[in-house]
């Protein structure tokens, strides 16, 4: 019925919801409990450099060619270009 695929859709939604806040906090945990050698921090601020370069010739480019085909109304600005370029990083 329609009611139990509404509940299946939500129940399951919630389910990946926590199971990603698990996944999260024990790779938090993990973080301050293990001793870490953080000897190779020009490549990890080199890795997130490069990601946000290469985000940006990705995100702005492509935004702009499908700006090209949308109603004026419907175009992606600015902001939400920049939202988008910023919200890759979580994953």
């Amino acid at each position: 019925s329609e009611e139990t695929q509404i509940f299946t859709r939500k129940f399951y939604k919630m389910f990946a919801m926590l199971a990603e806040t698990f996944v999260f906090i024990y790779m938090g945990m993990a973080m301050f409990s293990v001793p870490q050698a953080f000897d190779h921090i020009n490549f990890i601020v080199l890795s997130i450099v490069i990601v946000l370069v290469s985000r940006t010739f990705n995100i702005f480019p492509n935004t702009f060619v499908v700006n090209l085909f949308r109603k004026p109304e419907n175009k992606i600005d600015a902001r939400f270009q920049f939202v988008m370029w910023f919200s890759g990083l979580r994953g």
